[in-house]
């Protein structure tokens, strides 16, 4: 159910730029729009398909298929994980690239790069979801019980 939803959130994001492909211009604007308020959606920022800018720039793409992927790992090792989350030193490690690359980029001593927001924005993504997963399922078996 998690993955399926979070599927769908990336989905979209690819869909935007194919229906604006194909000229369905008013459902493309409605997900551009949607997006748009989560996303500052700078064009120098972000991937292209089919020649169309992706509905969130390429930091937040990679966050978003990061935590799919992520919600897709986690079935695999949850049994060694007994639906407890990882310790918390690893979602602040797996933050620390993601922090040094938007920091250092924004006080200009480092450019950050495609490469390195998307890479970060893995890192990131993929972790956080060992961390949201098993509260999600908690919440879920929680109102399952009422």
């Amino acid at each position: 159910m998690i993955s399926a939803t979070v599927a769908l959130w990336c989905f979209l994001l690819v869909l935007a730029p194919v229906l604006a492909h194909v000229e369905m211009v008013a459902p493309s604007g409605i997900l551009y729009l949607f997006f748009s308020k989560i996303c500052h959606q700078q064009a120098s920022r972000s991937f292209f398909i089919f020649g169309k800018q992706m509905a969130v720039c390429s930091r937040c793409t990679a966050l978003y298929f990061g935590f799919l992927f992520g919600t897709l790992l986690y079935p695999l090792l949850q049994r060694t994980m007994k639906d407890l989350p990882p310790p918390k030193i690893l979602l602040f490690l797996a933050a620390i690239p993601i922090v040094l690359d938007f920091s250092l980029g924004g006080m200009g001593i480092i450019e950050n790069t495609f490469l390195t927001r998307s890479i970060t924005g893995l890192i990131l993504g993929s972790i956080v979801s060992f961390y949201i997963v098993p509260g999600l399922k908690n919440i879920f078996m929680e109102f399952s019980k009422k």
